[in-house]
């Protein structure tokens, strides 16, 4: 099984959640829809800026469930 909590993963289910497409999120985050495929898809490593973008697109913090994650873990 997947990990579940890779932040493509994450940006996945979130962008299926505002019912966003991947074409229309890669406009709004200024990246082209193959790179954020890459993301995606655990095809590429991305740059903290891009997921920044990525986090005010979808209006979500990854970080801040990274931060719960590891949290839990203690």
């Amino acid at each position: 099984m997947e990990n579940e909590n890779h932040i493509g993963q994450l940006i996945e289910k979130r962008r299926k959640e505002l019912k966003i497409t991947k074409v229309q999120l890669a406009k709004r985050v200024g990246i082209s829809r193959q790179y954020m495929a890459m993301i995606i898809f655990r095809k590429r490593l991305h740059q903290l800026d891009i997921i920044q973008k990525i986090c005010l697109a979808l209006n979500c913090d990854f970080f801040q469930h990274y931060c719960l994650m590891k949290n839990e873990d203690l």
